[in-house]
């Protein structure tokens, strides 16, 4: 794969898309019914994953470890909330991760050490540290103004899911804050 297949692989996507439904969205913009933050590992395509393949269904900010670390993160989930008004916000963790991993191996270099210094978990095996890790993104959410102000009115409802490579199940573990399992 180099990148002239890359662009030869959106020339495809382009011929074959929609055209209506691009419109619609350019004209109506975008009304997803879920934000989804979820690792940037390319192995977790999260629209794939839940058959949302049509344009515009998701809301999908990735970030290494689903961390919700700064402003990027935390003002494109304030976006979502107030102005896309999504009815769902998911934290989705999964197996095998490669941020959790080089945070219990103790990476600290560069920026990717920065934003695995976000990380505040005390597990030291793999899956039990993805999964607390995941709680801990879904308290910072919830502990934001536009979350609590939302939850109050009952507009969102805040999942913390786990998605396993090897089956490519999705288990929701926890809902606003309360473990479901």
């Amino acid at each position: 794969m180099n990148i002239a297949q890359l662009l030869e692989d959106n020339r495809i996507f382009a011929r074959k898309v929609d055209k209506r439904l691009l419109e619609r969205l350019v004209e109506e913009g975008q009304k997803p019914v879920a934000t989804v933050i979820s690792c940037s590992d390319s192995r977790v395509p999260v629209e794939v994953i839940f058959n949302q393949l049509e344009l515009g269904k998701l809301f999908v900010i990735r970030v290494a470890g689903n961390v919700v670390a700064d402003s990027s993160v935390k003002g494109s989930i304030e976006y979502a909330i107030e102005h896309l008004k999504t009815p769902y916000l998911i934290v989705l963790a999964h197996t095998e991760c490669g941020a959790i991993k080089a945070y219990l191996e103790g990476i600290r270099k560069g920026e990717a050490g920065k934003l695995l210094s976000c990380i505040k978990i005390k597990s030291r095996e793999l899956s039990k540290a993805v999964i607390e890790n995941m709680e801990l993104q879904v308290k910072i959410i919830l502990e934001m103004g536009c979350v609590k102000r939302a939850l109050g009115k009952g507009e969102i409802e805040v999942y913390g899911m786990h998605y396993d490579l090897g089956t490519g199940k999705v288990n929701i573990l926890s809902k606003n804050g309360v473990r479901t399992v």
